[in-house]
């Protein structure tokens, strides 16, 4: 299996000659490859980061694909990005070619100490990863970057996003957990019951997904750990997070009523079509 983030080595639809990145490693055997399907940029890192952590869940290719991504719409929705935003590019030109059946056997990440969520009935633990692993790299010269060493951290579980920042020149790397829960009950929002110091801790919005059999997929960002890229110093970190997970009850028997019921489809701010805030 191939994983890269160049620039557009998955761009069959511009290859007539069938000579692209993608197509000659399958020919030669390659099982999946994963890549840009057009220029790459910075924020796709979110994509192949959460797609690796997929992976080492045990996730199939087409279960580690549909993660990522929806991990990376969550974090479009988050920044409220308008059509034509960075995220957005990015999103349009990833590509997974491969069986989506296909099964690495690789299920160790909780065993490794991975970064997850814990739940027990209306309760929701984010567990931060056990280790977190520093690399020190020299900037690429042609950045021009102010800084002739930079340091990133990196662990089981947590997806790396990822900016340019202009002036310093290189690219600004953060962790971010997206939790996610699947539930019958009508869940309509997460509530965190301790703060963390800031900037860790929950992000402050939450999404849901609503699927054909009937239950939901509740999605928030939080932050376990925070660090300088410029000295290599892990300022501070977090090792849970506490939430708890809001439902809403039973809808009552019908009744006839003359008019709209005001409260139809909220609860105490709640909207289950939409960010919570």
């Amino acid at each position: 299996m191939v994983i890269t983030t160049g620039c557009s080595p998955a761009a069959l639809d511009q290859d007539q000659e069938r000579r692209s990145v993608a197509a000659q490693l399958l020919r030669n055997g390659a099982a999946a490859f994963v890549g840009n399907g057009r220029r790459g940029i910075a924020q796709g890192a979110l994509y192949y980061t959460e797609f690796e952590n997929a992976l080492l869940r045990g996730d199939t290719l087409g279960e580690a694909n549909r993660a990522a991504l929806n991990r990376y719409t969550v974090a479009i929705l988050e920044k409220g990005e308008p059509v034509g935003g960075s995220y957005r590019y990015q999103y349009d030109h990833f590509a997974c070619y491969g069986d989506p059946a296909l099964d690495l056997g690789l299920r160790n990440a909780r065993a490794g100490g991975a970064a997850h969520v814990e739940v027990r009935g209306p309760r929701a633990d984010v567990v931060a990863p056990r280790d977190l692993t520093r690399t020190e790299y020299a900037p690429l010269p042609e950045w021009k970057c102010r800084f002739p060493r930079l340091w990133t951290w990196s662990a089981l579980g947590l997806g790396t996003e990822t900016s340019w920042r202009g002036g310093d020149n290189y690219d600004v790397e953060d962790l971010l957990f997206t939790a996610e829960v699947r539930s019958k009950s009508r869940i309509v929002g997460v509530e965190p019951t301790e703060q963390a110091p800031t900037p860790l801790g929950w992000t402050g919005s939450c999404y849901i997904d609503e699927h054909s059999d009937g239950t939901r997929s509740l999605y928030w960002r939080c932050r376990v750990a925070d660090f300088d890229m410029t000295t290599g110093r892990m300022r501070q970190q977090v090792g849970r997070l506490g939430f708890r997970i809001v439902t809403r009850p039973a809808a009552a028997p019908a009744r006839r009523r003359d008019g709209p019921d005001p409260a139809a489809g909220r609860l105490s701010g709640y909207q289950p079509s939409g960010p919570t805030r």
